[in-house]
């Protein structure tokens, strides 16, 4: 690898728990990760905005990006801010949820926030330290587009999670999202460029990112600091990679 550029691994999310979403159809329904500047180049072509990609802001702002998109179609009603109707019904009959709520301590109601598509996301790592950063599709056009969508940043050296989007839906909005919508860029902060590598999530890796997922239920609201701290003293990324690369397609 040129040391011009950064290889970022990536796989795409799976359970190995019985009773959910099988692996192989997120392995067929998701799509490919696009690069932001491709995609940016088509929607501007030909319109009276064509020249904004030339801008060196533009370019700078959207390289090493690249754009998560809506692996299925849904529809989501609220009544007395809970949720009750979520189509395609058929989606249960598989074990799986596509939307999960994350629940409000001491209240009778849902939460607003929305974790959408959960076993369709991704999982990163890199050797070498970069810092990944999820951000609202704002060249794209989507129906729900309005609702605030949750922003973040962690360094994908130093920590193992899946990666899917979230909205804050305070207002128990009903919404509906359209296979091959736009709903996140995910962005690696690095001016080296970066080189996407696909492995196959196994159970060994699976198991030693619910060591860190699980730890919340033990330690809440651990800084992200201390959290890699605790990461690199049990030597977690030497493990994680050697797994890694043995599952590298």
């Amino acid at each position: 690898m040129s040391k011009n550029t950064q290889t970022v691994y990536f796989a795409k999310t799976k359970s190995f728990e019985p009773n959910t979403v099988k692996a192989t159809i997120n392995e067929i329904a998701s799509f490919p990760l696009e690069p932001l500047t491709k995609e940016v180049k088509e929607i501007f072509k030909e319109t009276t905005c064509e020249l904004a990609i030339k801008c060196y802001a533009v370019q700078e702002e959207i390289k090493n990006t690249f754009v998560y998109k809506a692996p299925l179609d849904i529809n989501v009603t609220y009544k007395d801010k809970e949720i009750v109707r979520l189509l395609p019904e058929s989606i249960h009959n598989l074990g799986h949820n596509p939307v999960n709520i994350t629940p409000i301590p001491g209240s009778m109601f849902e939460s607003g926030l929305v974790q959408i598509f959960t076993y369709f996301g991704f999982w990163f790592f890199s050797e070498e330290p970069v810092t990944l950063t999820l951000q609202p599709p704002n060249f794209h056009t989507t129906s729900i587009k309005h609702i605030p969508m949750l922003t973040g940043q962690y360094d994908i050296s130093k920590w193992l999670r899946p990666v899917f989007p979230s909205y804050a839906n305070y207002n128990y909005e009903n919404f509906d999202i359209n296979r091959g919508d736009a709903m996140m860029y995910i962005k690696f902060n690095t001016d080296k460029k970066v080189v996407l590598k696909e492995f196959c999530m196994n159970k060994e890796l699976d198991d030693l990112a619910k060591g860190g997922l699980d730890l919340k239920t033990v330690m809440p609201w651990v800084p992200l600091d201390r959290l890699y701290k605790m990461f690199l003293a049990n030597n977690m990324n030497k493990k994680i990679l050697k797994q890694i690369k043995s599952q590298v397609i």
